[in-house]
């Protein structure tokens, strides 16, 4: 498939590198709540719908600390 479609890697893998993902509003918002959770040494809590993103969010916040 990857020679096929003229792929690089792997599509739809959870190992996609945090720089590859499409940092829509809604991304770039629970990013910036996440962050400012950490740096005010607070707890907070991620939810959502399921396939919102929040495995994914998570992922990309943690490979920032």
């Amino acid at each position: 498939m990857l020679d096929y479609f003229g792929f690089t890697r792997q599509p739809f893998s959870r190992d996609l590198p945090p720089s590859s993902l499409f940092r829509s509003s809604g991304f770039k918002e629970a990013l910036a709540r996440l962050e400012y959770v950490a740096s005010s040494r607070l707890i907070g809590v991620l939810t959502g719908e399921v396939g919102s993103g929040k495995s994914t969010v998570a992922r990309a916040f943690s490979s920032r600390l």
